[in-house]
């Protein structure tokens, strides 16, 4: 979706006898300057489906393991319906094998989890750099406070960002 152009918007009212929004008029006047000084009162109203276009405040992530620190951002985008989790370029993580993105139902993720608190969104794609993984839709959000990175076969949490 394109951002308003409010520069082609006020060049296509200045002279205009009415302004029009999908074809009905939202304001109309026989004075065209009239028009103008009406124009800032002019309330545009967001639809429930841009406001579904989100994105939360980039997290950074939180150091647990001093042998696989955790660095970089993280970020929950929305788009098209669908929920991402995105790293940002800085990301950058320990390696080992089996490591895997999840969230967590708590604010501070320890080093070793309790197996059924979490959910595992899928394997880390890469230790370093941009990457983001889908949500499922079936995953509730307000159920989880943070996203983790944890290695599976060791039980180790590397780091942890809250969401």
């Amino acid at each position: 979706m394109k951002p308003l152009d409010f520069d082609a918007l006020s060049s296509s009212v200045v002279g205009s006898e009415e302004l029009t929004v999908d074809g009905s008029p939202v304001l109309s006047s026989e004075n065209p300057s009239e028009l103008s000084e009406n124009l800032s009162e002019l309330v545009v109203e967001v639809s429930p489906e841009l406001l579904a276009e989100a994105t939360t405040t980039a997290q950074a992530f939180v150091i647990v393991d001093q042998g696989h620190a955790t660095q970089g951002t993280v970020q929950v985008v929305t788009e098209n319906g669908q929920a991402y989790l995105v790293f940002d370029d800085s990301f950058d993580t320990g390696s080992g094998p089996d490591v895997q993105v999840l969230l967590s139902p708590a604010s501070e993720v320890p080093i070793s989890l309790a197996r059924e608190n979490y959910q595992i969104i899928g394997t880390l794609q890469s230790f370093s750099g941009a990457q983001r993984y889908l949500i499922p839709a079936d995953i509730n959000l307000d159920d989880y406070e943070s996203v983790a990175i944890w290695c599976r076969r060791f039980d180790i949490t590397f780091g942890y960002a809250p969401l």
